[in-house]
């Protein structure tokens, strides 16, 4: 059945942000987009 596919489908891509959001690179991004500036990623 489809529905239930769509469904952890769904889920995992709701989830995916808010483990991004707690990474390094997360917070890299945002402190550069307020300063202005390129960012310097560090793949974390």
């Amino acid at each position: 059945m489809l529905a239930p596919d769509v469904w952890d489908a769904t889920q995992a891509e709701a989830a995916a942000p808010l483990e991004l959001a707690q990474t390094a690179d997360f917070a890299e991004g945002v402190r550069a987009i307020a300063e202005r500036r390129a960012p310097a990623w560090v793949g974390r």
